[in-house]
């Protein structure tokens, strides 16, 4: 997966400590005012705002023993997104996360009461990172799995034993991989859904903020791998009144039923004009031959009043330090108009 990434420049090893810094708040550069106003719709809740300024602190405290100044604000807003979908969906459960890169969903999760987090992540830098962070979090409730999984609150899995279909793994109320099928070879994607539809317990969600760049993998792609494997396209687009991203996908695990048959509206609106003679396939199961056309709409329960603006929450963050500056790579997008 992460060959794709070293193609392109970015960098997926580090050799040593020093280099965390980098990986703290990365691929979202300059994005804050987009996630808080779009992703997270103007506005959140008190519950969010003191979740947010908790990480932030810790995030903070954290990068001075790397000598930087940064509460994550980029990578922590997109990431607070993330979680307002689970938690819109998910109340309590298991959670596993995909991909987690510099750590902070595990983060926001892991510090809820109402769940247990596990992350898996393929990436050498970003391993070392998430669990350096969580370490400094976490402490003693953080587990890595390199032998017999031992549930904690927080668990690491490595890829080797994601991979190893002998390893136990326990089952999990929900998966979330965001910005991540789309970004893999064709046959770990197709090794991953097989997988999480083995340790997804019925019914079961994965919750995509969004699947990733479609430059080497197609949305089509990712959609006839899903509904190949045992699930329904279960919620494509914008949810209303929790998160304003127009490419949220939700798939569920389908036991003992076609997934084709499920939601075939949003089979087609995913796919626009994209049509090949496999999606004519899949709507002829489902449609045609079957007869079993139902409408799974994505249950949500999310009331919480959004309360407090950005301009409060840049206040709150100003309290933690004001004199923070933007990183070199914030800088460097905005100069090449990228920003």
């Amino acid at each position: 997966t992460w060959k794709h990434a070293e193609v392109r420049g970015f960098q997926t090893t580090i050799k040593s400590f020093s280099e965390i810094s980098k990986f703290i708040d990365t691929m979202q550069e300059n994005r804050f005012d987009w996630n808080f106003d779009t992703g997270l719709l103007g506005r959140i809740s008190k519950f969010e705002l003191e979740k947010f300024i908790f990480i932030s602190n810790k995030i903070y405290k954290f990068g001075k023993k790397f000598k930087i100044k940064t509460t994550a604000k980029n990578t922590l807003s997109r990431c607070l997104v993330q979680y307002r979908i689970v938690r819109s969906l998910l109340k309590k459960g298991h959670i596993l996360e995909i991909g987690p890169g510099s750590g902070l969903l595990g983060a926001l999760i892991g510090s809820d009461k109402n769940y247990k987090y596990t992350a898996l992540e393929v990436c050498q830098a970003f391993y070392i990172t998430q669990h350096e962070i969580w370490n400094y979090i976490f402490g003693k409730d953080i587990a890595e799995q390199f032998n017999n999984f031992e549930e904690r609150k927080i668990n690491h899995i490595p890829w080797w034993n994601f991979v190893n279909l002998d390893y136990k793994l326990p089952k999990f109320d929900c998966v979330t991989a965001n910005h991540v099928f789309a970004e893999m070879h064709e046959y770990a994607m197709t090794f991953t859904i097989k997988r999480i539809y083995e340790l997804l317990k019925d019914d079961g969600l994965v919750i995509c903020e969004g699947i990733g760049s479609t430059r080497d993998v197609s949305t089509e792609k990712v959609l006839d791998e899903f509904l190949k494997y045992g699930f329904s396209i279960h919620h494509i687009g914008k949810i209303k009144k929790v998160c304003g991203f127009d490419n949220v996908f939700i798939f569920k695990k389908i036991a003992n039923s076609n997934p084709y048959a499920v939601n075939p509206h949003l089979f087609i609106r995913a796919k626009g004009k994209l049509f090949s003679r496999k999606t004519l396939g899949h709507l002829k199961r489902g449609v045609f031959t079957d007869l079993d056309i139902r409408f799974d709409n994505l249950k949500k329960d999310f009331d919480e009043e959004m309360t407090y603006n950005k301009k409060t929450v840049l206040n709150r963050l100003n309290q933690i330090d004001k004199n923070i500056l933007p990183s070199k790579n914030d800088l460097f997008l905005r100069y090449v108009g990228q920003s």
